[in-house]
């Protein structure tokens, strides 16, 4: 009979009243028997401490903290959890109701790896039926023993082509996140992705399972991953340095330098012209390649000729003005 571990679900919300009910359900309806849900309430304004603390139950457990962040809501839930695997989920987000026993049922057999699952993207859940996993992310995400080899993939050092996982897609030992530490509370872009680097590194693999993460894509002015501001592009340097520590004293790779590389330099190009001194930080810390690296500017096809011809620096700052204009 397979040990049936506890597995606590840390839940940080802030303001997420219309998705909160759902996001809990989810975990609340799950086929995995053992399970505690630690709620972290980041000073909402909107009702949802008040919805949140309608959920009474032995194994539910809410914490209300001063405005402090994503990270450091995430790191409170680690502190009281008493489980020996921690689930993170978005509040706005949920997953299926077989997501956390598919990767338990894997874990038993492999106690130093990490678990990770397939993420659907939607907007509006009527359109759940009919969606799938991104073909493209899904080439990323395998079974692998060797953790070097899979963020070196992920973020585009074999052929320029990366991707990311989202968060509610893994399911981690607790032991492996008291080796890697806690979030950075002083970042608030990608800090998932620097997390989970240190997280990734310090497991002997990574498995990859059924059940699905139910990714909410957010278009509202509000969403951090589209915020352009100068304390963002600061948290997307200081987050691409730490991978680039984590990952580089591990391996001196052709192929590890130039996923680094690649990192870096998409953050001197998004933060250029209107922040030069973090383009200039990023750039400065470029690790040498062996290949040609081709820029992504963004923007369509006419960015991308304006790249060529011009070069990055001065299809940029067409751009911005473009937007000044707009």
């Amino acid at each position: 009979m397979i040990k049936q571990d506890l597995v606590t679900v840390v839940i940080p919300f802030y303001n997420a009243s219309i998705y909160l009910n759902k996001c809990i359900e989810s975990v609340i309806a799950q086929s995995w028997p053992r399970i505690e849900i630690i709620l972290v309430d980041d000073a909402s304004t909107d009702g949802s401490l008040a919805l949140a603390s309608a959920y009474s139950a032995e194994n539910i457990r809410l914490f209300s903290l001063k405005k402090g962040g994503a990270a450091r809501a995430r790191n409170k839930g680690v502190l009281e959890a008493k489980g020996s695997y921690i689930q993170f989920l978005d509040a706005d987000d949920f997953i299926s109701v077989d997501k956390i026993e598919q990767q338990m049922l894997v874990a038993a057999q492999n106690p130093d790896k990490l678990m990770v699952c397939s993420t659907i993207h939607f907007q509006k859940e009527d359109q759940l039926s009919i969606l799938l996993p991104s073909a493209y992310e899904e080439r990323f995400i395998k079974s692998t023993d060797d953790p070097v080899y899979f963020l070196t993939r992920l973020w585009g050092g074999l052929d320029n082509k990366g991707a990311m996982v989202q968060p509610n897609a893994w399911l981690t030992p607790k032991k492996i996140i008291d080796k890697a530490g806690f979030w950075n509370e002083n970042l608030t872009l990608d800090d998932d992705g620097e997390f989970f680097s240190r997280v990734i590194l310090q497991s002997k693999g990574i498995v990859k399972t059924g059940g699905y993460n139910y990714y909410r894509k957010s278009t509202g002015a509000k969403n951090l991953s589209a915020s352009q501001t100068k304390s963002a592009y600061q948290s997307l340097l200081e987050s691409a340095l730490s991978k680039k520590e984590q990952l580089l004293s591990r391996t001196g790779s052709h192929d590890a330098n130039f996923a680094i590389y690649r990192l870096l330099h998409n953050v001197a190009v998004l933060s250029y012209p209107n922040y030069p001194t973090i383009s200039a930080k990023a750039l400065a810390e470029l690790p040498p390649i062996d290949r040609k690296f081709s820029v992504d500017v963004g923007a369509g096809k006419l960015a991308k000729i304006l790249n060529y011809l011009l070069g990055w620096k001065v299809t940029r700052k067409l751009m911005a003005f473009k937007t000044k204009l707009a």
